[in-house]
């Protein structure tokens, strides 16, 4: 029966009203209009605060500029002597450096400086630190590793074996592609 088919399809819709053209009709009233501009002024409530707050500078992750165009080794040296020697390791290791694309960053507090890695201004180290969960007045030398996903891939303090973290990103997905492609 023509009847018994139709409700039988409107049940298995999920629909409960008898006249679907009725129904068609009335996502255009007035009613539905209202609650329609309504939602979209609440979108905008809520999501132009939250994509100022993702895009700013002020709130943006401080290593962003970085993301899939180089790895980093994050260096914070505590004192003039083991800065030094970190910058004869990584002048000595260079070639291996470019040939993996790791860029050295200094984020140390104090003005003991690498020679060998990028500085960035007071402000944009202080970020670093802060997100990286480094304590003001660390006494020891902290390495850490972010892959060009932005992610952390190793940390570890006073000595660094550079040898096991080529090694380390050489097992990288990243890293595995770009020797396939070269």
């Amino acid at each position: 029966h023509p009847a018994f088919r139709k409700r039988r399809v409107l049940f298995i819709l999920g629909t409960h009203a008898k006249n679907p053209v009725r129904q068609v009709h009335n996502l255009g009233s007035p009613t539905t209009f209202a609650k329609t501009a309504a939602m979209k002024k609440s979108f905008a409530l809520h999501f132009v605060p939250l994509t100022l707050m993702l895009t700013c500078p002020a709130f943006a992750n401080s290593l962003d500029a970085y993301v899939g165009l180089k790895r980093l080794i994050l260096v914070s040296s505590a004192t003039v002597a083991v800065s030094e020697r970190i910058n004869a390791s990584f002048v000595k290791q260079r070639m291996q450096l470019e040939e993996r694309d790791l860029t050295i960053i200094d984020i140390s507090e104090n003005s003991h400086k690498i020679t060998a890695a990028l500085r960035l201004p007071p402000e944009k180290t202080a970020a670093i630190r802060n997100e990286l969960k480094l304590k003001s007045g660390e006494t020891r030398t902290v390495f850490i590793l972010v892959g060009k996903d932005g992610g952390e891939k190793a940390r570890c303090y006073d000595a660094l074996d550079l040898e096991r973290w080529f090694a380390l990103i050489d097992q990288m997905p990243m890293r595995k592609a770009e020797i396939l492609a070269r």
